[in-house]
């Protein structure tokens, strides 16, 4: 409330109102209240025409109104709680695709060279034995074994939210795919699983 008093200080109850049209909307993609309100307001950024904007963004996919406001990762909480409160401190985000940095557990360093990598460039990565394949499907990325990579590139290929992925994502589930790089040249594909 405080942010869009700031924001809209001379039209804060007609930004309140209209942010209750997107009630149903919010109920039926079982996220946070706060996140959805969160990135229109950041969208908006203290314009009517631009709230506008978000809210049709939100009505027309949610999924690109998270993606659009930077509030689609795991890190959305914090990414929000920076916006509210720019001047206080925070930590910086563990998630290696904000980070550009992921350390395995044997200690391996690896560096973000792409990110949102294209659907097409999953499926090559994929396939390929000499490229390590991680999935971050919970808290902690877990490496994805050889026999398990086929299941995986069904799960994504059906849900990817970056380039080439399908017009529309089945489910409240989707993936997003980034390319890092280690010693020697080395290559780890890095998907995300998002809600």
């Amino acid at each position: 409330m405080h942010r869009i008093r700031t924001d809209f200080p001379h039209h804060t109850g007609a930004v309140l109102e209209r942010l209750q049209t997107l009630g149903n909307l919010i109920a039926r993609s079982r996220q946070d209240e706060e996140r959805i309100l969160g990135a229109v307001i950041i969208l908006a950024d203290g314009r009517l025409d631009r709230l506008e904007e978000a809210l049709a963004l939100a009505k027309l996919d949610w999924r690109d109104l998270l993606v659009a406001a930077d509030m689609a990762e795991a890190t959305w909480p914090g990414r929000l709680g920076e916006w509210l409160n720019p001047y206080e401190p925070h930590p910086a985000p563990a998630d290696p695709t904000m980070t550009g940095e992921y350390v395995d557990s044997d200690g391996h360093r690896w560096v973000l060279r792409r990110r949102r990598i294209d659907l097409r460039v999953v499926r090559r990565l994929l396939h390929r034995s000499d490229v390590v394949v991680v999935l971050r499907d919970g808290l902690q990325p877990r490496p994805v074994p050889g026999h398990e990579r086929a299941a995986v590139w069904d799960a994504v290929r059906r849900s990817y939210a970056g380039p080439g992925g399908p017009d529309q994502v089945i489910g409240s589930i989707d993936y997003m795919g980034y390319e890092f790089t280690g010693d020697g040249g080395a290559v780890l594909l890095y998907l995300q699983e998002r809600c």
